[in-house]
């Protein structure tokens, strides 16, 4: 579980996040949605431990960051899984040595057993057979599984996702929601997803953030947005002629 505690940032006099306070539980597809500039990249962030905030908390099952000592802090990165937007694999590397390089980083594993475990994480996102290929061998949709599967070889208790659907066309990013969906539940992981895609949210939101000029307006199941009252949330949600039709028939 990861809990955000009266979060506040800004960059220079512009305010970003506004006494934020919510809980990311385990087990759950935890989504932060909202429009460019609304916060959500900086909350990842924050939560990631890639920025620090300038007021509040973040606890990890219950302890606070700042209380915890530098080992401690290290635990958890090293329990923290992190899914980037473009990916971010090496091209230079095969998919096997990129899924393999985080645990030799952070682990004890001979190439062996990192090697074995690589293998399982990869048949895990449906993946057998592209061990020894390069990234630039494979689809759009293709690297970002494998980049799931780094993600998780560490078999993570955190799990960070960062418009894990862009570029990727319907179809495909189907496929990754169901995967990111299907591995959060069967290991249990805290997943928190920053993402634009309503398709996510309605499909694999078991809890949904909603962020608007840096508060958080709204939370709940993706499957109340479509009958919500919230005037901003519905702004959000039915921009287009299209979503507003949908919302017409609700």
């Amino acid at each position: 579980m990861i809990e955000a505690r009266n979060l506040e940032k800004g960059f220079g006099e512009k305010a970003v996040l506004r006494c934020i306070n919510v809980t990311f539980e385990p087990g759950k597809a935890n989504l932060v949605i909202g429009k460019s500039g609304s916060g959500k990249t900086v909350l990842l962030k924050i939560l990631a431990g890639l920025i620090e905030p300038d007021l509040g908390e973040i606890l990890f099952e219950g302890k606070s960051v700042s209380e915890m000592s530098k080992r401690e802090r290290q635990n958890i990165q090293q329990k923290t899984g992190m899914l980037f937007q473009e990916g971010a694999l090496f091209d230079s590397l095969s998919v096997g040595q990129n899924v393999t390089f985080p645990l030799l980083l952070h682990t004890n594993m001979s190439e062996r057993q990192a090697m074995k475990r690589a293998l399982e994480c990869l048949e895990r996102v449906n993946l057998d057979g592209v061990y020894n290929q390069y990234p630039g061998d494979l689809s759009g949709g293709m690297r970002k599984r494998v980049a799931i599967a780094r993600a998780i070889a560490n078999e993570p208790k955190f799990l960070f996702c960062d418009e894990p659907n862009s570029g990727l066309d319907p179809q495909t990013g189907l496929l990754i929601d169901n995967l990111i969906h299907s591995i959060t539940h069967d290991l249990n992981i805290t997943t928190i997803v920053n993402t634009h895609d309503m398709n996510s949210v309605l499909g694999i939101g078991d809890h949904v953030v909603f962020l608007s000029e840096g508060y958080l307006i709204w939370e709940g199941r993706g499957s109340d947005i479509l009958t919500t009252h919230d005037e901003a949330l519905n702004r959000f949600v039915f921009a287009t002629p299209l979503a507003q039709k949908l919302l017409e028939k609700t």
